[in-house]
């Protein structure tokens, strides 16, 4: 299995949404396919994609929040045929490596859903807060954070 983690490009766009269309409505909302691609318009460069075999497997964000020294993931999706095989793990991973650029961040943020929860929580993120129906009705917003300091 070739695996290659390349920064986002706009040719990308059209396999992403096929991607994000492979989760909803149980991960995603359908109304948040919108959102997703005017982010991928308005911070593309701070996007990810992942690709296995040469095929579009998922893809990953990540800011910068000076304000509140944090990093935030940001839309990160990977198509279900590739569950349970490492590579959300990898995806975060990738993410929180950019804190070795940015020495003032002290935790991460991960804005996902009770589908997320499990995933987040396994990689030493801590649940903060939730509301329910924030994403959509039926999906919550489980807020975590994760120290940098492990």
């Amino acid at each position: 299995m070739k695996i290659t983690l390349e920064p986002y490009r706009p040719i990308d766009k059209n396999e992403l949404i096929r991607v994000f269309k492979s989760l909803t409505p149980i991960y995603f909302g359908i109304h948040e396919e919108v959102d997703y691609s005017e982010y991928l318009d308005k911070f593309g460069h701070e996007y990810f994609t992942l690709r296995v075999d040469d095929q579009m497997a998922g893809g990953v964000g990540y800011s910068i929040r000076s304000e509140t020294n944090s990093l935030h993931i940001a839309w990160i999706l990977l198509h279900p045929q590739y569950f349970r095989l490492g590579l959300g793990r990898r995806l975060v991973e990738h993410c929180h490596q950019a804190v070795h650029d940015h020495e003032m961040i002290t935790h991460f943020v991960a804005r996902t859903s009770q589908h997320g929860f499990h995933f987040f929580n396994n990689m030493g993120y801590q649940l903060k807060e939730v509301t329910k129906n924030y994403w959509c009705e039926g999906i919550d917003l489980y807020y975590m954070e994760k120290n940098t300091q492990v």
